[in-house]
């Protein structure tokens, strides 16, 4: 889960106008934090793919 997460939001959020995650090492901190904890000092994904692994993965870690 986490390399899958990790690649998808560096795909996804790498580019993104405005955001924090600027290269994979950003995405697997991000990725990290989603997973194993419930808040991060990057703030929310901005694009379509980063808000669905960040909603799926904040709903998992919380069950």
């Amino acid at each position: 889960m986490f390399v899958i997460g990790t690649v998808l939001i560096w795909a996804t959020e790498s580019g993104a106008k405005g955001g924090q995650i600027r290269g994979i090492g950003d995405a697997a901190f991000f990725t990290a934090v989603q997973l194993l904890t419930v808040s991060s000092a990057i703030s929310n994904p901005l694009a379509s793919g980063g808000k669905v692994f960040s909603q799926r993965s904040a709903h998992r870690s919380t069950c």
